[in-house]
């Protein structure tokens, strides 16, 4: 594939950028107490995977099985945190019933 110079060079910087997140996202896991560390491992994981994803797009899909690698784990990766932002909703919804009542 053949990608132009300034788009590769966005791409990187796209990278980078979410490496910063990923490392950001496991400090934050690193530091919260015990039962609170999945959300931000989470979101590590997903930006981790997503830098893998971004820099194999980078390199003009030259190794399409990392980049296939970094799709199915990104899959389960993105319905876990779907499934808990869904609960966490369901959550608030059903406490803000109880209280009104």
């Amino acid at each position: 594939m053949n990608i132009p110079v300034a788009v590769r060079w966005a791409l990187l910087a796209c990278a980078g950028l979410n490496l910063f997140f990923a490392l950001r996202a496991l400090h934050r896991m690193r530091r919260a107490g015990r039962g609170r560390r999945t959300g931000p491992g989470l979101d590590a994981l997903d930006h981790a995977l997503g830098t893998v994803l971004i820099a194999t797009l980078a390199t003009g899909g030259d190794h399409p099985g990392v980049a296939f690698g970094a799709l199915i784990l990104l899959g389960p990766v993105i319905l876990w945190k779907a499934v808990r932002d869904v609960r966490a909703h369901r959550e608030v919804k059903t406490r803000t019933a109880t209280d009104m009542s």
